[in-house]
């Protein structure tokens, strides 16, 4: 499928990915497997969206909405998550060596098997989330909430 998405010509590509992912979004279109590499995706809101092994590394994802979306087996190291929200979205296998997500909301998200070893997340919120399989640097999580979470 092919489609015309509508930016300005010389808008920088990663605000023309942002518009992609959009109208993707918006149309019911899977962004599985896409390669969003360094996307401006600051604020955006994504809801059920299968972003199932895409490649996300060195986005940014600051005050993000990706509420109930499938994230499995994506990549998303180095991203910038900063106070992004992930509720109810399933990262099952997903890559996150350094990426930041502090603040960051993963209240009921499925973490199981991430790699998240170097998850910079003080003061993220994994109320009830599945981290089933993973390991977590304690230097990376000060202050995180692990209320009622499945290890």
């Amino acid at each position: 499928m092919q489609a015309e998405i509508s930016c300005q010509e010389d808008e920088d590509f990663s605000i023309k990915l942002r518009h992609a992912v959009l109208w993707a979004a918006s149309n019911g279109v899977s962004l599985a497997g896409a390669e969003l590499i360094g996307a401006d995706l600051r604020g955006i809101l994504l809801e059920g969206v299968n972003l199932r092994g895409a490649d996300i590394r060195d986005a940014d994802l600051r005050g993000a909405e990706l509420i109930a979306c499938d994230l499995s087996g994506a990549s998303l190291e180095n991203s910038d998550a900063r106070g992004a929200d992930f509720t109810d979205s399933n990262l099952s296998g997903a890559h996150m060596t350094n990426a930041g997500a502090n603040g960051a909301n993963f209240a009921r998200a499925n973490l199981s098997g991430a790699e998240i070893w170097s998850l910079h997340c003080p003061g993220a919120n994994f109320f009830a989330a599945d981290l089933t399989g993973t390991t977590m640097n304690p230097e990376h999580i000060e202050g995180a909430s692990f209320k009622e979470a499945k290890r």
